[in-house]
């Protein structure tokens, strides 16, 4: 383990029998020479467990939304093995149906510096339909997500691990657009801010390919 070592950690969700995931990318900030990557990664995935999920995404998820696995992986600088943990019993803890599995709420992350490729989507499906009127986020799941979403988003720190959030930025990108070219090295942003979008989108088909970091 070493300071700046990145690593992703995915969570994987079962809503109607469809499989679907969000990730959080972070950065190490305390050095710890004697843990090994995949040491490292099992931690995350217990705390991600404990810290993210337990007390916080679950507030914003219907109780029929059930979490899976938690998988954590060294990405930067170099591919290592991960660690994925089947969950056994985890469940939202709203007790309503959840919307569709293709609509998802829309949180905004605004990165170091300002412009297009220092911004990040997360898509959170999974959404109790009671926290929607009419395609719109009701008073009530604003303040949900204000107290959940956006703090865990934007700015959730893992302990004692204590990395900072990232978004991967250019690892990912569209075939039609020909100018999103993967730099070498890969860049990152630290994770400044989150923001809500207060309309209820809907997920589609992506053209994606992704590039194999290499040490």
């Amino acid at each position: 383990m070493a300071v700046d070592d990145i690593y992703k950690l995915d969570y994987v969700f079962v809503q109607d029998g469809r499989e679907w995931m969000i990730g959080e990318h972070y950065r190490i900030s305390i050095d710890d020479p004697a843990k090994t990557p995949v040491e490292i990664a099992a931690g995350m995935v217990v705390e991600g467990r404990t810290t993210f999920f337990n007390g916080e995404m679950d507030q914003l998820l219907s109780d029929e939304v059930e979490l899976t696995a938690i998988v954590a992986q060294l990405i930067h600088p170099t591919i290592d093995f991960g660690v994925e943990a089947p969950q056994a019993a985890a469940f939202g803890a709203v007790a309503q149906p959840p919307l569709p599995a293709h609509s998802a709420q829309l949180i905004g992350q605004s990165g170091e510096a300002a412009g297009r490729t220092y911004q990040g989507r997360v898509y959170l499906s999974g959404v109790p339909i009671t926290f929607q009127d009419a395609g719109r986020l009701t008073a009530l799941a604003e303040s949900e997500f204000t107290a959940h979403g956006v703090l865990v988003f934007g700015a959730h720190v893992m302990v004692p691990i204590t990395p900072s959030p990232l978004r991967m930025k250019h690892t990912n990108y569209s075939r039609k657009r020909k100018t999103a070219i993967p730099p070498e090295p890969p860049v990152f942003s630290d994770i400044q801010a989150a923001s809500l979008r207060p309309s209820i989108g809907t997920q589609r088909n992506r053209s994606l390919t992704t590039d194999a970091f290499e040490p």
